[in-house]
């Protein structure tokens, strides 16, 4: 089943997809309230009660952040609040779940839940309540925030798998944002396979390390190549203009709060969840 997460105050669902390597499902969230707010969940078994959000807290992560005259709400989920893999158009109206193809395609979201299933690896939005989601099983998910000249805020999701990372998709959203005045953006990466699980193919990651810098090349822990897919999501953040404001430095392979297709095959997907919502009046975020 999928998240069902709310980044404003009412309840919504969310949903994505994508090949082989990511998945989609569903969950379900009330809106938390503080800045990183952990909570215990229900067994797994009782994801798809969506009846009742008030009676099933979930223990995603989520941090939100002061941008602009707004509030930028990231959130990522775990194995226990339920699989995110599914994509069959169940998708509540607000949420951008895209169908992932490992490719470099960004797309702009005007209103909230436009291209709901467009074939794109990147999303990014100005409108308050549209939530973006990312599906994700090994590779990166990554929101991206920045504002305009007059302080108006935007964010984005990515979902960067070693090709994307290769072909420029952080790039290519980091110009999107560039050309509609979005500056100094800072990012958030969330949890995915570390070097040490992360065998690759001695050609594949040759051309990795021409096209993205010889630092990405590992060893895992059994002592053959591999990629460091953490250090290719820095280097190309940096490259391209933005400030890493936090890394969720947890692997999918060895942390099993997370699904992962590389180490177990699953084909189960957490989702990272991204959007604005207008600041209320007087309450204080923890920056």
């Amino acid at each position: 089943m999928w998240l069902t997460h709310s980044v404003t105050s009412t309840r919504t669902t969310s949903r994505s997809t994508c090949p082989a390597s990511c998945g989609d499902a569903w969950v379900t969230s009330q809106p938390l309230q503080t800045a990183v707010h952990r909570r215990r969940s229900r067994p797994p078994s009782e994801a798809a009660r969506l009846d009742a959000p008030h009676r099933r807290a979930l223990r995603m992560l989520t941090l939100r952040r002061r941008c602009g005259n707004s509030m930028v709400r990231i959130s990522v989920t775990e194995r226990s609040d339920g699989d995110c893999a599914p994509i069959d158009g169940s998708a509540p109206g607000n949420v951008t779940v895209l169908r992932q193809v490992h490719g470099t395609r960004v797309v702009e979201v005007g209103r909230p839940g436009e291209h709901q299933g467009a074939c794109a690896d990147a999303a990014w939005t100005s409108i308050p309540r549209a939530t973006l989601a990312v599906r994700t099983a090994d590779c990166v998910p990554i929101a991206l925030y920045g504002t305009d000249r007059a302080g108006c805020a935007a964010v984005a999701a990515i979902h960067a798998g070693w090709r994307g990372l290769l072909d420029g998709v952080i790039s290519a959203t980091l110009a999107e944002l560039g050309r509609h005045g979005i500056r100094h953006p800072r990012a958030i990466v969330g949890p995915h396979i570390g070097p040490l699980q992360y065998e690759f193919g001695v050609d594949q990651l040759e051309a990795a390390s021409a096209a993205l810098g010889p630092s990405v090349s590992s060893t895992t822990h059994w002592g053959t190549p591999s990629l460091d897919l953490g250090e290719a999501t820095r280097l190309e953040l940096r490259r391209h203009g933005a400030v890493i404001d936090s890394e969720i430095g947890r692997c999918t392979a060895s942390d099993e709060r997370y699904f992962s297709h590389r180490a177990r095959a699953e084909q189960g997907r957490t989702a990272m969840l991204v959007g604005l919502e207008a600041e209320p009046a007087g309450e204080l975020i923890d920056d």
